[in-house]
């Protein structure tokens, strides 16, 4: 967590420690820049002053930004333009001051989750990239047409190949893929298909 005013991160890491939750504190964006290790995972609770959201980056740290951020903020120190600008720079999710203790734990619970799902699901498209990064060109075009819903006999008349041919290759493509079926085949296919890192993949 950030806070500027030392009180202030004292009473928050008071009542985070009582909710069970784990934190470190630091007094400005740019000290738990400083400080942070690469691919830690959790949420980052900013306590913005008046005027410091306007402030809001990771000058230090650009792996920092994709930590989802809770901002608290005063109620008469929100402008439209300013909230763009930290919600581009990661803050995911504001809270208003006053707030209940038992409100914001909750939106930093529902923060903590949704971002280990998301960990989660980028860590089995990761995976099922690189199982899929052996395949040869014609059976990256294959593996296309088996997830259109194609036949192999349908993809051996589209390519002008025996459907022998194209069996071998779904054979090779489990083989490389390291799959007992066709169903595993295409459940990582899928996976891979939906990460932004693979596109080039199934347009080579």
């Amino acid at each position: 967590m950030v806070d500027h005013c030392s009180a202030g991160r004292a009473a928050l890491g008071r009542l985070l420690a009582l909710a069970g939750l784990e934190a470190v504190s630091f007094p400005s964006i740019r000290k738990f820049s400083q400080a942070y290790v690469s691919g830690t995972g959790g949420c980052l609770v900013f306590v913005a002053s008046r005027g410091t959201l306007e402030s809001f980056d990771f000058p230090d740290a650009p792996d920092a930004s994709r930590i989802p951020t809770l901002c608290i903020v005063q109620a008469d120190d929100v402008e439209v333009a300013t909230v763009v600008r930290a919600m581009k720079s990661g803050c995911v999710e504001f809270v208003v001051q006053p707030y209940d203790d038992a409100y914001l734990l909750s939106r930093i619970r529902s923060i903590l989750h949704r971002h280990a799902r998301h960990e989660s699901a980028r860590m089995r498209r990761s995976e099922a990239v690189a199982r899929l990064s052996d395949l040869t060109p014609r059976e990256r075009e294959v593996l296309e047409r088996v997830l259109d819903g194609e036949t192999s006999r349908e993809i051996a008349a589209r390519l002008g190949v025996r459907t022998k041919t194209i069996e071998s290759h779904r054979t090779n493509m489990m083989r490389r893929a390291a799959v007992a079926n066709q169903v595993e085949l295409i459940r990582i296919a899928l996976a891979a298909q939906s990460a932004d890192e693979v596109h080039s993949l199934f347009t080579a």
